[in-house]
């Protein structure tokens, strides 16, 4: 059976959590079912010269845009759209303040829809997974087509995006509610990220199927176990890491304003904070925090930190850094908001997060406590490692993770033939 993935995104470079959770989807349903692959891409044709030497370079890919001359000349009207900073959504992520918002019509590009229909005509795909809803305008282009038809949503995006305004803040794509609805349903399967989406999901559009599927970073229990720092480090590494959006942003400003100022001297011997991603491009930062940059891998930064800090306190979706903290085994500190949708989490009960080895903080100085008690007590620090050890092993696996999605979509091509 065939799956065909039209998206903008390069997933294939694996920058940040959007790229995370494609490529570990494809990778995950390619890995339990007898799925052939393909890529239907729409963003920057550059990209793809990265793609051959990646885990999907085998993959039948196309791409419907013009050679680069004119591709440029496209993006430089995009830019136009977007505003001053030239902030293209076709990249993921949010804006920065001032730049414009790109509305659903900005994507809908009319010569593109002839190509896809005949792409599809001739590959004959079984299922269309379209990333995000910016994708659903395909579908108007392959009637007749004997395809099941899908969307990926990530998120709720009118309910993000209202937040961001709410905040002062420009999220990448300008929508409302009617409009994410009128999106979603053109879809024969919707995949929720998180349960609350799904309900959401299922009250608007009740003769629609939803699923949920969270997200797992194909770690191994071999990779898991590598990245265990030796409990005799002298030195305890915090690990933050995220791309650079307001939401991060925000944490990483609590962090640095609010908490590692009144505890900084106390443990800065014994502790640091490693800063890596987008996030720690032209950050300033004290000489106890260690700026790693972008990583080539995330197993690079896994096995590099002892804990993972997540501080961000707005934003909607499932916190993928979350989630890959734990299924690498690491122990995690957040807010209640930052474990929010994670599958078996109760963010009430404090024993039901110390068995995932979560401690959720919910104030400046819990989170001062929190962090200092991690420097100094390296008891308690095992203690939580071994919890967030165990959580993995029982938790986080492929057919877990994307097992339902996997017998729903042979289900649906089935019963579609």
């Amino acid at each position: 059976m065939r799956i065909l993935v039209a998206t903008d995104q390069p997933f294939w470079l694996r920058r940040g959590g959007a790229h995370e959770r494609i490529a570990s989807l494809l990778l995950g349903l390619e890995n339990l079912g007898s799925w052939e692959i393909g890529i239907y891409y729409l963003g920057d044709r550059r990209h793809l010269e990265q793609l051959r030497d990646t885990e999907f370079g085998s993959r039948v890919v196309t791409s419907p845009l013009p050679g680069q001359s004119l591709w440029h000349r496209c993006l430089s009207w995009l830019k136009n759209r977007s505003g001053p900073n030239g902030h293209l959504a076709v990249e993921g992520g949010d804006h920065s303040p001032g730049t414009k918002a790109l509305r659903l019509e900005d994507y809908r590009w009319p010569w593109v829809i002839p190509k896809f229909q005949k792409f599809v005509q001739r590959w004959q795909p079984d299922v269309i997974l379209m990333e995000y809803i910016t994708m659903t305008y395909l579908k108007c282009s392959a009637n007749g087509l004997r395809s099941v038809w899908v969307v990926d949503t990530h998120d709720v995006l009118s309910q993000r995006c209202r937040l961001f305004q709410q905040q002062g803040q420009t999220h990448w794509l300008d929508i409302n509610e009617s409009e994410e609805v009128a999106a979603m349903s053109v879809a024969d399967l919707l995949i929720a990220i998180q349960a609350d989406e799904a309900d959401w999901m299922r009250e608007r559009l009740p003769d629609t199927s939803v699923i949920v599927c969270g997200h797992y970073g194909g770690v191994s229990p071999e990779e898991r176990s590598q990245a265990v720092r030796a409990g005799d480090n002298k030195e305890l590494r915090f690990g933050l890491l995220g791309s650079d959006n307001y939401p991060n942003q925000t944490g990483l400003r609590f962090l640095q304003n609010e908490v590692w100022p009144a505890i900084g001297g106390t443990v800065g011997q014994s502790a640091q904070i490693w800063l890596a991603g987008q996030l720690a491009h032209n950050c300033a930062v004290s000489s106890d925090w260690q700026l790693v940059g972008p990583v080539e891998h995330l197993r690079q930064f896994y096995r590099q930190v002892d804990v993972v800090l997540n501080p961000i306190n707005v934003g909607t979706g499932l916190k993928i850094k979350s989630a890959e903290a734990l299924a690498w085994g690491k122990p995690l500190l957040a807010f209640p908001h930052g474990v929010s949708g994670l599958d078996g989490i109760d963010t009430a009960d404090a024993n039901s997060c110390f068995q995932a080895g979560i401690v959720v903080c919910r104030s400046a100085e819990q989170w001062r406590k929190e962090m200092q008690r991690l420097a100094t007590d390296t008891k308690w620090r095992m203690q939580l490692q071994q919890q967030a050890q165990h959580w993995a092993e029982s938790h986080f696996s492929i057919a877990n993770t994307y097992g339902p999605l996997n017998q729903t979509l042979q289900r649906m091509v089935e019963l579609n033939r």
